[in-house]
């Protein structure tokens, strides 16, 4: 298993700190339970600001979502807190097809005091 975190230079607030890491570490958690049957694996992290947004990303290179995934139809407990905690940041997330593997992305205004 391979992780490669990119080197980001975004203070986090205290109010976007918790909501952040959380969702991250369901991603991870996602992809190291789902994504690599058999074989070991990569995830790439990255958060990043465009136009005034940021936005995290977690990528692996594994299996994928199933054709047709909503995380928002999903029984997942897990994936259930990870849209509140998107809402909770104002914020959207998507899980998708990475081409290979799956994309979590959250999007979510830059707080004003940054």
């Amino acid at each position: 298993m391979t992780i490669e975190v990119e080197r980001a230079c975004h203070a986090l607030t205290a109010e976007e700190a918790t909501p952040v890491a959380l969702i991250l570490l369901e991603c991870v958690n996602n992809a190291l339970e789902h994504a690599f049957p058999g074989r070991p694996g990569r995830i790439d992290i990255r958060l990043y600001e465009v136009d005034g947004e940021r936005r995290l990303e977690v990528r692996d290179d594994g299996a994928g979502p199933p054709p047709a995934f909503d995380p928002g139809q999903s029984r997942s407990l897990g994936l259930r807190i990870v849209l509140g905690l998107a809402e909770q940041l104002r914020g959207r997330f998507s899980l998708v097809d990475g081409a290979p593997g799956a994309l979590c992305r959250l999007t979510y205004p830059r707080p004003a005091d940054h």
